[in-house]
């Protein structure tokens, strides 16, 4: 690889960086649900203003962020007249609003959750800085890890982890599980679930999940311990 091609790898890299953070905006404000609520075809886009007063939100900012949705290709738009108009077309649908299932938009999320705090994350990097960060310096990143984003993966994870024949057969036998650091405990039940023959644990530090942690035990086939009796 030459050096144009790795600083143009790396440009690109921050561009997607924008872009993700644009469709996390939209879908921390269900943005991309209200234009598909407004209109799924060309023949009936809207305008900006019919989007802002939709959303109860400021023309301006729904203009400059829906205009940078477009240029990533996230949005349609036409011009009618002379003027601006959206859409989603129904092929959008799935994988940027939140009644679909396994929307992955969803996941972008996380990005914002991250990084709101990234000062305190490079202050901990110096021999002479803190050690670390704490869990109450992310507001609403592990509400949205245990009710959001941990269902999305369930899927993703299974497969990813079940990929072993022989594993697989030794879960079906019956075998002993627990999973460390659990977040919602999303994984360990569809594993419950896939394989009743098995026990499984989970076992989580963070106290935020331990709402949602507690109704998928109660609901599912699998064993909660508190992590100072594991």
């Amino acid at each position: 690889m030459s050096s144009s091609d790795f600083s143009q790898k790396v440009q690109d890299a921050i561009m997607k960086g924008f872009i993700a953070a644009g469709i996390s905006l939209g879908t921390r404000l269900k943005l991309f649900d209200a234009i598909a609520s407004l209109s799924v075809s060309q023949e009936t886009a809207v305008t900006t203003q019919v989007i802002a007063d939709y959303t109860k939100c400021k023309e301006r900012y729904i203009r400059e962020w829906i205009n940078g949705m477009v240029c990533a290709d996230m949005v349609d738009h036409c011009v009618e007249n002379g003027i601006d108009k959206y859409w989603l077309a129904p092929f959008r649908l799935p994988a940027l609003i939140h009644s679909a299932e396994g929307c992955p938009a969803s996941s972008s999320q996380l990005l914002s959750g991250v990084t709101q705090n990234s000062r305190s994350v490079e202050a901990c990097f110096p021999i002479d800085g803190p050690p670390g960060t704490e869990v109450d310096d992310y507001p609403g990143l592990h509400e949205f890890l245990a009710t959001k984003y941990s269902p999305l993966q369930d899927v993703n994870k299974i497969d990813a982890i079940l990929n072993d024949e022989q594993l697989i057969k030794k879960l079906e036998k019956g075998a002993k599980v627990i999973e460390l650091g659990c977040g919602a405990a999303h994984p360990v039940r569809t594993m419950a679930t896939r394989f009743p023959n098995s026990s499984f644990v989970a076992s989580e530090l963070v106290k935020v999940f331990y709402p949602e942690l507690k109704r998928t035990v109660k609901t599912w086939p699998t064993s909660l311990c508190n992590s100072g009796r594991v």
